[in-house]
This record gives C-alpha cells, structure tokens and sequence, in this order.
C-alpha cells in the first residue's frame, strides 16, 4: 500500500508521489501537494520571484565575506600575492570542475557546495593565472614569450614546456615525417623497455601500426626548425560499446629527453580526446618501472586503477607489472 500525506492547504490524504520533494523537511516531502502548490505559485507568482530575488542577492553577500576570509589565509600559490582582488580560483582539472566559485556564488548556492569546489582548485593570481593557462595550452604567447627572451622554464612547473632548446610545437604527421620518426621509434622498441611490441618489428609493420588515418591521429613533436622531436598516436581503445574510451602511444626521441616533449605530446592527446566526445582515455600498459611516464602521467591527471603482476619482462630488472592508468574527461552519469 502507498505510504499517504495529508496536504496543510487542501487537507486531503494523498499518496506521497503526489508531493514534491523538499530536503529539510522531516519527510523530505512539501507540506503542500503538488496541485496546491501550482496553484499557490500562480496567486502568488510576483511576489515569490521578489522575494527569493532579496534573499538570494543578501545570501550573496554573506558568501562574498567568507570568500574574502578565504582568500585573506590563502596567497597565490605561486608567488606569494596576497592582495585579494588579484586573487583566484583555478581548478586542477576541468574534468571535476562543477562550476567557477564565481558563478556558485552568484547562483547562491549554500557555502557547503561553495568549499566542495574551493577544494578543487588552488588560488592563483590574475597574472599566474594567465602564465599557467597559457603554459597548458601551449599558446604563441607563451612560445612566443620565451623564444624571444632567452628564459628558461622549471621543467618540473606542472603544465609548462620547458624551452631550453626552442619551444615544443605539436602539429599532425605527414608522411615525409615517416623518415624522422622511424630511427628513434626502431631505437625504443628495441630497447624492449617500454613497450610490448615485437623487438624486431619491421619498418613496414611499425608504419601501418604508427601512422593513423582519420578518425584515428598520429602527431609530431618539432621544434621551430622543424626538426621532429617526437610522436604520438591516438584512437578509440575499443570497438562498439566501448569506443567512447580513447587511447595513445607515445614515442620520444631519445636525443630530446628531458625538454617536456612528452608532456607537450600528452596535452595535445588530452585535448583532441576531449574534442572528439572520448568520456574516457585508458592506457593499457604503461611499464612501473617507466617511473618517468608513471610521473609524467599521474601529473596530468592520471590514475592506475590495476597492475598486472609481472606482466612485463624487462630486459634489465626482469618481471615487472604493467599498469592500467586511466583519466577521466567527462564526469560520470
């Protein structure tokens, strides 16, 4: 039998689907039913709309001071400025990001949600806000900036490139790229240190498996010489229902470690999935005892959800486990 409610306008005893749902209240239900309460908000339309307008507009008020407050104990995290009008809220990842705080805010929603949000952010400053964002997205004002300025970059800087030797630009591979991408690609696989395939795959082979068509990706790495530092390739990691998860290879030229080429081909894969509608991207096998790609991986914001257990033979530390990392880049349903 349907649980029942009697309504405080109408005083009928109806079943309770027929009340809407209100969280503070004991039931969680509205002491009015349904067909009272359109009827109330029709006579009284106006007069509701102003007053929750007043509330919500001195509700945002008191969230402005305990954002002030908040503020007032956290300086930007990268230089130090405290003055709070140049103060922000940047999240670590746009994945997570519900809303801006600014926009919470403005949307009076209860301080509780407000600080679930703050948690994923840290507060940066107008200007290092602007440097990390435009360091993430490799812009030209960032290439821009440190070609012409001689200055070097922390390598260990979370989203930026360093540019030691010139700026990381990553553009589609052509075929002519083939040739600069084959020596350090047979260099690597042969190693047999990092990846899982043949140790002696031919030149034929590693082409058909490197070079991608549409809707699949293969990316270069070049400096502005135009000399190819690296590689990625991308695509779907399954077929039918699960071809809404992403994968990618990535090949780094030896000759070029340590300048953030991987980190470069990493967010340009990042942000293609994201286009192209991927909810996921899985990497199937990355080596634990890669512990640069491991890192590498983690800081963009992935995670191991499992380890085959000596799943890897290495040719120098023997059996070791392989990784399954994943990140995630739509929120759940």
């Amino acid at each position: 039998m349907d649980r029942l409610k009697r309504c405080c306008t109408c005083h009928r005893l109806l079943p309770v689907t027929e009340f809407n749902r209100r969280a503070a209240a004991v039931d969680g239900l509205q002491s009015r039913c349904r067909a009272c309460s359109r009827s109330w908000y029709q006579n009284n339309r106006d007069t509701h709309i102003a007053n929750v307008a007043r509330r919500n507009a001195a509700y945002r008020v008191v969230l402005g001071d305990l954002l002030a407050a908040y503020l007032g104990d956290h300086p930007c995290v990268d230089c130090g400025e405290t003055d709070m009008r140049c103060l922000e809220f940047d999240h670590r990842d746009r994945v997570t990001k519900t809303a801006s705080v600014s926009a919470l805010q403005y949307q009076s929603r209860s301080w509780a949600v407000l600080l679930r949000e703050i948690e994923k952010c840290d507060v940066r400053c107008a200007n290092c806000h602007r440097r990390k964002t435009l360091a993430e997205v490799n812009a030209w004002r960032h290439r821009a900036f440190f070609a012409n300025s001689g200055a070097d970059l922390d390598p260990d800087a979370a989203g930026r490139i360093p540019v030691e030797n010139g700026p990381v630009l990553i553009r589609d591979a052509t075929d002519d790229d083939w040739a600069a991408i084959w020596p350090f690609l047979h260099e690597i696989v042969a190693a047999g240190e990092t990846y899982t395939y043949p140790l002696d795959l031919t030149e034929p082979d590693a082409r058909a498996l490197w070079m991608l068509a549409p809707p699949s990706r293969t990316t270069v790495a070049v400096d502005d010489d135009g000399t190819v530092l690296g590689s990625a390739k991308m695509n779907p990691n399954h077929a039918g229902n699960g071809s809404h998860i992403a994968s990618a290879s990535f090949m780094v030229d030896p000759a070029h470690s340590g300048r953030g080429v991987g980190r470069a081909l990493g967010e340009d894969m990042i942000a293609w999935a994201t286009d192209e509608g991927y909810r996921l991207i899985q990497f199937n096998a990355v080596v634990e005892t890669n512990t640069a790609a491991v890192k590498l991986w983690k800081s963009l914001g992935f995670e191991v959800v499992g380890t085959l257990p000596d799943g890897f033979n290495d040719p120098v530390n023997g059996y070791v486990g392989l990784h399954v990392m994943y990140r995630r880049l739509q929120p759940p349903l």
